[in-house]
């Protein structure tokens, strides 16, 4: 298992994820991503999940996952951004999850 202080400790991005997916066990889910040109109110970047698409549990989502198979290939996201990153003088993140109930209670207790 991953520690907060290990994490804390790292200085560069690493060669591999920190844990399985597996490991998520508060059923963090990934939602969007977007990169704005903060001078401009432009959005850059944007890449957020179809909200149509049906929501299931980690449980279930894991026990899809056929024995063997690369989880890294569903955890990648390609980037191609546009050069206007390169000039943007200020740059601004969003990043959205969704946590299901058990994990916001713990999260904010700890």
């Amino acid at each position: 298992m991953t520690t907060v202080e290990q994490v804390l400790s790292l200085r560069k991005p690493t060669d591999t994820y920190l844990c399985s997916l597996r490991a998520n066990t508060y059923g963090i889910d990934f939602q969007s991503f977007t990169i704005r040109d903060l001078d401009h109110k432009k959005v850059i970047f944007e890449v957020r999940r179809d909200p149509k698409d049906p929501s299931i549990s980690s449980e279930e989502f894991l026990s899809s996952i056929p024995p063997g198979f690369d989880e890294n290939i569903i955890r990648c996201i390609r980037y191609d951004f546009d050069a206007s990153l390169l000039t943007a003088k200020k740059c601004g993140n969003n990043f959205g999850v969704f946590c299901w109930p058990q994990a916001r209670q713990e999260f904010q207790n700890d």
